[in-house]
Order: C-alpha cells, then sequence, then structure tokens
C-alpha cells in the first residue's frame, strides 16, 4: 500500500495517503462537519498546531 513500506497508510474513498500529517488534516477534513474533527476550531488551539505537527514528523529516538 505504502510505495515507502512505512506506517502510517490510510485508505479512504479510493484515495491513500502515507503521512501522518496529511492523514489527520484529511480526516478533519472528512468529517469535521459531522463533530469528529481532530484539529482545534479554536484561533488559540489552531495557532498551536503547526507546532504540534512539527514534533509528530521527528523520527522517535530509540535507545
Amino acid at each position: 500500500m505504502n510505495s515507502a513500506r512505512q506506517v502510517p497508510t490510510l485508505v479512504h474513498n479510493g484515495q491513500v495517503l502515507t503521512e501522518s500529517n496529511d492523514i489527520i488534516q484529511y480526516l478533519d477534513d472528512c468529517f469535521a462537519l459531522q463533530g469528529r474533527g481532530l484539529l482545534p476550531t479554536n484561533d488559540e488551539d489552531k495557532a498551536v498546531m503547526p507546532e504540534l505537527l512539527v514534533v509528530t514528523d521527528k523520527p522517535a529516538l530509540t535507545q
């Protein structure tokens, strides 16, 4: 499914997404109007989201 052979992979309505932040945005776009969005709706929390998404893009540290 994922050409990079990594997780995560989301397949929805024929759309294949393989990047975490893209998946979060896609799910929010699809389901926010149904009251099941993932991203914040108030301005203060929206301002913090880009910082949090950068953190999720960094590889986990392993020991």
